[in-house]
């Protein structure tokens, strides 16, 4: 009987360990941004022990003092109530095919987020925010964001408070310019040719400012497949700036 008992409680003890190694969350400084770190690895099969399949948790995100940040990026919650939320999501839904995914060689699921300051000025603040999951299939999925916010305003910007609404054909033609230069489609081919799915590029939804000026973004499979990865269409204020609302001029030059 004593040896019994002490086989249960060693046998707690690692799985107390277990758990601590698995689920791990650490408070970090990033500037005036905390960075909120979270790593869990949740077992499809309790049954199955350490050969269980998995799903893989890694989060390094932003934490934003400022409630107006917080909201953009996560509604009405901070990091923690996000990542928590996320968490919880991913889990209900890789149990719920439990005995599929027992039979199925993608058994293994991941998801890893991160957020980071991408660019900052006096005036506007940039945030870059990447997903990576895989939930089975050849290959897993990436998902970039870019959350452009005046300083002044504490709001979002969007495409149109930047340019006019005149402009969107010659911002179009410009932007379609760039990507025939980086994607190497010489003028009079169609961009088909250069792996794009049309000839007619879809505006995109999101964009960022750089020190170089703007970008233009696009996800996998937006406007290519998958072996292209996201796109991206960097412009010189220079080249935009007959395009641009007053504002949005303002929000390069500093002004308000």
């Amino acid at each position: 009987m004593k040896t019994y008992k002490q086989f249960i409680l060693g046998a707690a003890l690692l799985f107390s360990l277990f758990i601590i190694a698995a689920c791990k969350t650490t408070p970090q400084e990033k500037g005036a941004y905390s960075v909120y770190i979270f790593e869990k690895k949740t077992p499809l099969s309790a049954e199955l022990g350490n050969s269980s399949p998995k799903m893989t948790f890694s989060f390094a995100v932003l934490n934003p003092s400022d409630s107006a940040v917080r909201k953009i990026m996560y509604g009405n919650k901070d990091a923690k109530g996000y990542v928590s939320d996320t968490v919880y999501e991913y889990e209900e839904e890789y149990k719920a095919i439990k005995s599929e995914l027992l039979k199925s060689a993608s058994s293994n699921w991941t998801y890893e987020e991160t957020s980071d300051i991408f660019y900052r000025t006096s005036r506007v603040l940039v945030i870059n925010r990447n997903k990576d999951s895989y939930t089975g299939g050849a290959h897993g999925i990436h998902e970039g964001n870019y959350y452009v916010i005046d300083l002044n305003t504490m709001k979002q910007i969007s495409m149109g408070d930047v340019f006019k609404p005149d402009s969107m054909s010659g911002l179009k033609k410009t932007i379609t310019e760039v990507l025939r230069r980086d994607y190497n489609v010489p003028a009079g081919k169609e961009l088909t040719t250069g792996g794009f799915f049309e000839n007619d590029i879809k505006m995109p939804s999101v964009f960022y400012f750089s020190p170089e000026g703007m970008g233009f973004f696009w996800n996998q499979y937006e406007i290519a497949p998958y072996s292209m990865g996201a796109i991206k269409a960097e412009i010189p204020v220079s080249s935009l700036k007959d395009y641009m609302t007053s504002y949005g001029l303002s929000l390069f030059s500093g002004g308000n």
